[in-house]
């Protein structure tokens, strides 16, 4: 299959993101151009997304196939890092009109988390249901936004996907994510409600699921 981007700093390292996560995790690049943004992918059958599934029996899928990546660990060079990241996303979500509480904790996890992080691996920011595609040898994860991150930033699309959802949703997400992966729950969610209003804004329009899911990741 041919993927053909519009290159941007989050997607710019995508192959590179594909051929270090390993065959039993993520689509196989065939062939790659960084400068035309063009991938030659293998192509998924059937390609169901893995939102196809009831959320019970996709959440473990989920965990397996995040496991698998994190596995893989650091690459280095030349992803993103998150604590390199950080003090611009503070910069520019500091100027956007968002209620102020969402964001004075948004900004908090921002501040205070990248110096703290332990274990970076490469993630994805994108990692949701509908970037994981069943395949002939399994489910794997496609379309990856690749960055350097302690795995609890991994979940960050994951637990407020499926939009809208509801409190009692994304709290179970939390708890089952957290359990299954060993990772810190509450780290998961400062990471999620920071992320959420990262992405909460396109061109100058707010978008209210974001923010919607900003509130209910809040304490």
């Amino acid at each position: 299959m041919l993927k053909v981007n519009l290159v941007e700093e989050e997607n710019e390292h995508e192959a590179r993101a594909l051929e270090f996560w390993p065959d039993d995790a993520a689509i196989r690049v065939l062939e790659h151009a960084d400068e035309a943004g063009a991938l030659l992918l293998e192509r998924a059958n059937p390609g169901t997304t893995l939102w196809e599934l009831p959320e019970d029996d996709a959440l473990p899928v989920a965990a397996q196939v995040l496991r698998r990546l994190f596995d893989a660990g650091d690459p280095g060079a030349p992803f993103r890092r998150l604590e390199d990241e950080a003090p611009r996303w503070i910069e520019k979500l500091a100027a956007r009109p968002f209620e102020p509480a969402l964001l004075d904790e948004a900004l908090a996890a921002l501040r205070e988390l990248p110096a703290t992080q332990r274990n970076p691996v490469l993630v994805s920011e994108d990692f949701h249901g509908g970037n994981v595609l069943r395949a002939d040898r399994g489910w794997l994860a496609i379309d990856p936004k690749p960055i350097v991150a302690e795995p609890e930033f991994g979940v960050v699309s994951l637990v407020r996907d499926r939009q809208p959802v509801d409190a009692a949703t994304v709290g179970n997400r939390l708890d089952f994510l957290s359990a299954e992966l060993g990772l810190d729950r509450e780290r998961m969610r400062r990471w999620s409600l920071a992320h959420a209003l990262w992405w909460g804004f396109e061109g100058d329009r707010v978008l209210q699921e974001h923010v919607e899911a900003a509130r209910l990741l809040t304490k």
